[in-house]
């Protein structure tokens, strides 16, 4: 799902679709991703769309650099 979102925005449905998942676990991950600070959500509409939010990878990577 996070590969999914680092192309753009997606709905429940969609990032779903690869997986075989019901939308609430789906949803329940998306969730803990948020917790996390890694994803972040709005409504459009009547769609809920998921973003990445790389900046929390950002700060672990500029002071743990992979070297």
């Amino acid at each position: 799902m996070v590969e999914r979102l680092s192309r753009g925005p997606a709905s429940v449905s969609e990032l779903a679709k690869p997986f075989a998942m019901a939308l609430p676990t789906v949803t329940q991950h998306l969730g803990v991703l948020e917790k996390a600070g890694l994803v972040t959500s709005h409504k459009d509409g009547r769609t809920k769309l998921h973003h990445l939010d790389t900046t929390p990878l950002r700060t672990i990577t500029a002071r743990w650099p992979l070297t």
